[in-house]
């Protein structure tokens, strides 16, 4: 459903004002790869809170999933803005093994999510595995601050992000991967916090999608996941209404 942000937001980083009279959902998104959102309980399969499944709300049916009850995070405990979340306790993670990345290599990632304690700097958000891969961690042992750690996409093995720590309060994360103009970029509440201007070798075209769980599957954010979504568009005009519109729902300030 079309979503109206009730305040404009002026997004200087990412060139301008966002009108506040267009319609925006991530589902009329250009290139919707999958669109996932725990405030829509009716898209999750749980049993007695646990969750197994978070159904995809785009057309591609590519729903994460987590079969093993020691990892399955929970529903129906916790919030942001008066709606819905997956907790995970830092020993649980939700995946997609096959998820697949446009031929373009272009792929933007935005999700809402709140980071409690950090006790590893490769707690990881989000991550995919293949050959040329990569993962959203904290770069420091002790507080989340951000990073992207990657292989075989070209620039340097690790970048870390500014602006940091991100522990505590709810946050929205971009992840943006341009192969057209071969850069990744990073934004958190609009703001950027990192540039690599090297994105020369495409993600492999299918990957291991984890949610809350780096490439190894082996080591875990604790926090919660409220919406999350990815897009092959890497266009500024689409980053600047997902955060009016991630913001507006979530009640989280866009800078």
């Amino acid at each position: 459903m079309p979503f109206y942000p009730r305040n404009p937001v002026n997004l200087n980083s990412l060139g301008g004002m966002f009108s506040n009279l267009e319609p925006f959902s991530p589902g009329n998104i250009p290139g919707l790869v999958a669109w996932y959102d725990p405030s829509d309980t009716s898209s999750i399969t749980e049993s007695t809170g646990a969750v197994s499944a978070i159904a995809d709300l785009g057309t591609g049916g590519l729903n994460l999933l987590q079969g093993n009850a020691s990892f399955q995070p929970t529903t129906g405990t916790r919030s942001i803005n008066s709606l819905n979340v997956l907790d995970f306790d830092g020993t649980e993670f939700m995946s997609k093994s096959g998820f697949p990345v446009p031929a373009s290599g272009n792929l933007t990632l935005c999700m809402v999510a709140e980071l409690d304690a950090t006790v590893l700097d490769t707690n990881s958000i989000v991550s995919m595995d293949a050959s040329r891969d990569y993962q959203i961690d904290a770069g420091n042992a002790s507080q989340w601050n951000g990073r992207m750690r990657q292989s075989s996409l070209g620039g340097a093995g690790d970048a870390n992000w500014t602006g940091g720590p991100y522990n505590s309060d709810p946050h929205v994360f971009c992840i943006v991967f341009d192969f057209t103009n071969s850069i990744r970029k990073a934004y958190i509440d609009g703001v950027q916090v990192m540039v690599d201007n090297a994105y020369t070798a495409k993600l492999n075209a299918s990957q291991n999608l984890r949610a809350f769980a780096n490439r190894a599957g082996n080591d875990y954010c604790n926090g919660a996941m409220g919406e999350f979504y990815l897009a092959e568009s890497c266009a500024t005009a689409c980053l600047a209404q997902s955060f009016a519109y991630l913001g507006d729902k979530w009640g989280i300030t866009i800078s």
